[in-house]
């Protein structure tokens, strides 16, 4: 397993302090449930998670890092993965029944200075999962507005097994393009 530069440590620490700072002045209280911060994550599997566990009447956090993209990515991972991360774990503390990407998630990230998006733009800057033999295959989707949705081979079987995925523009489901020509046939 890889381990982060020392440096990148710090800074990841340095960024909780600022991020713990502006929710402090939001919300009047500093998160208190540790979060607990690993590097851990395989580079095929996962930019970044934040898991939540509910014990003692609070939540305890671990955020998991996955030190070879830090390594290679430096502060632009820090600044959108794991303050990505960071707010799930925010919205966890704050907010009672809230999606993941929800409104509160989109609110909290703006107050972080970022979009609110999935953080998998910043995979297209890594030679490292450019180039990953795991590297997972994309299949094409359309949906009603006739907009291509690329979905992860997780996702595919996730809607075979009969799990509906709507478009987010036109609210349509979505189907896999190969489908479509045979259902045309």
């Amino acid at each position: 397993m890889v381990t982060p530069y020392k440096y990148l440590i710090k800074n990841i620490e340095k960024k909780q302090k600022q991020l713990e700072y502006i929710i402090e002045k939001r919300f009047g209280k500093y998160m208190y449930p540790e979060i607990t911060i690993t590097y851990d994550l395989d580079r095929a599997n996962a930019l970044g998670t934040c898991r939540s566990t509910f014990m003692d009447d609070s939540y305890y956090h671990t955020i998991s890092l996955n030190p070879e993209l830090l390594n290679e990515l430096k502060d632009r991972y820090i600044n959108l993965v794991f303050v990505h991360e960071y707010a799930h774990a925010v919205v966890r503390d704050h907010f009672v029944n809230s999606k993941p990407h929800g409104k509160e998630f989109k609110h909290i990230c703006s107050l972080f200075g970022i979009s609110g998006k999935s953080t998998t733009d910043i995979a297209a800057n890594s030679n490292i999962l450019k180039t990953h033999p795991k590297k997972q295959k994309r299949i094409a989707y359309s949906c009603g507005c006739g907009y291509d949705h690329q979905v992860s081979t997780r996702m595919h079987n996730s809607i075979l097994s009969g799990r509906a995925r709507l478009c987010g523009k036109c609210k349509t489901r979505i189907f896999e393009i190969s489908s479509k020509k045979q259902q045309i046939a």
